[in-house]
């Protein structure tokens, strides 16, 4: 929920890196949202996703798999905008 209510004050495109957290995420964020962890566990990547995606948008997920994409992602093109417990917000810039 804290993520969710942070990602409310930015304009871009909310995502989620993770199937869990859909409902809360729509609500608190009051935006709307699009789950793109299916991608991801099919093989492809954050930064592969950024590149067929107008950026920036923003992108709440685990903490472990943006971590995982921090290695894939170039330091400023990956902008980290809250953390809650397991959870991170991160902008992407391309």
């Amino acid at each position: 929920a804290y993520t969710a209510k942070i990602a409310s004050n930015y304009s871009e495109p909310l995502y989620l890196n993770t199937d869990s957290l859909l409902p809360s995420a729509v609500f608190y964020s009051e935006k709307s949202v699009e789950t793109i962890a299916s991608k991801v566990y099919k093989g492809e990547s954050l930064k592969d996703f950024a590149l067929s995606s107008s950026a920036p948008f923003i992108v709440i997920g685990e903490k472990w798999k943006i971590d995982i994409e921090k290695k894939r992602i170039q330091e400023q093109e990956l902008e980290l905008l809250a953390e809650k417990n397991e959870y991170q917000l991160v902008r992407i810039n391309k």
